[in-house]
């Protein structure tokens, strides 16, 4: 549900067969974005869920103000969503001379290369908070808490729940049909087994603000 596993393609396009990249690295829209399963690999929205109606961008992972050289390399794009990318900007506390995408606790997690769930942690109202570091850092840079993206992350949890409820309304329906059609079921039993569906259609009410 949050944070899915992802990885890069084993090519990407190229403007001619010996290889090179695209004079605009927007080029690899199509491919960043669906190599990152639509989403934005830092606060996790997606393409589809995006309510303000902005169009997601390509983010230079290693940013090009400090690796220039890698401003038109599609192994470094990532997707995101225009807040994450705008709060990230050109921070990059890792520095240049080092593989490491994070020191003494500040800097990023690579999402091609980690499970972001190894780090962060969504609560049931879908709350961001950090497992290990750098994921403080994170969430406090890119402000991973801010309402809209709480209330995004809690809908899903809220019609994962609901899912779940009609699939057991619908199973224990189902089930007292069978039994009273083949006379295999009491009165006394027939009124618990509905007092049961009644307590579930009001836990599911409960999610829906009825």
């Amino acid at each position: 549900m949050f944070y899915p596993r992802i990885s890069r393609r084993g090519t990407y396009r190229s403007p001619s067969k010996h290889g090179g990249f695209y004079a605009d690295y927007r080029a690899y829209a199509v491919e960043i974005s669906e190599d990152c399963k639509m989403r934005c690999v830092y606060c996790d929205a997606r393409v589809s869920e995006n309510l303000g109606g902005d169009s997601f961008e390509l983010d230079h992972f290693r940013p090009k103000k400090h690796f220039p050289h890698l401003e038109r390399d599609p192994s470094n794009l990532v997707l995101a969503c225009p807040a994450c990318n705008r709060f990230k900007s050109a921070h990059w506390p890792a520095g240049t001379t080092t593989s490491d995408t994070f020191v003494k606790g500040c800097g990023f997690v690579d999402p091609f290369t980690t499970n972001q769930l190894d780090y962060f942690a969504i609560n049931e109202l879908g709350e961001i908070s950090a497992k290990v570091e750098p994921a403080s850092y994170v969430i406090e840079l890119l402000s991973l808490n801010r309402a809209a993206r709480n209330c995004l992350r809690r809908r899903r949890l809220l019609l994962k729940l609901q899912k779940s409820l009609l699939i057991k309304i619908s199973s224990k329906t189902q089930r007292i049909v069978n039994l009273i059609s083949n006379g295999e079921i009491q009165r006394d039993e027939i009124i618990d087994r509905l007092e049961n569906l009644m307590r579930l259609q009001k836990q599911l009410a409960s999610t829906l603000d009825i």
